[in-house]
């Protein structure tokens, strides 16, 4: 017989959306390098939030993050 945990009722949690400015604070880099690293792979790919509106998945920023600190 399993034995439900506190952790096993809590919901997972979002993958919010975020807009640059957010991911520019986030990161400590500007638009101009986000923009170049992503056309040269060496960062997260933008979603299309429609129009000309892009964003970013808030767990591939965090992922993102934790590997430049692996680095440092």
């Amino acid at each position: 017989m399993r034995v439900a945990f506190e952790q096993d009722a809590l919901p997972a949690p979002k993958d919010c959306i975020l807009r640059l400015p957010l991911v520019r604070q986030r990161c400590g880099i500007s638009a101009a390098t986000i923009y170049r690293r992503m056309a040269k792979g060496d960062f997260p790919r933008a979603v299309s939030l429609g129009g000309k509106a892009v964003g970013w998945r808030e767990s591939t920023i965090d992922a993102w993050i934790a590997t430049r600190d692996e680095g440092l």
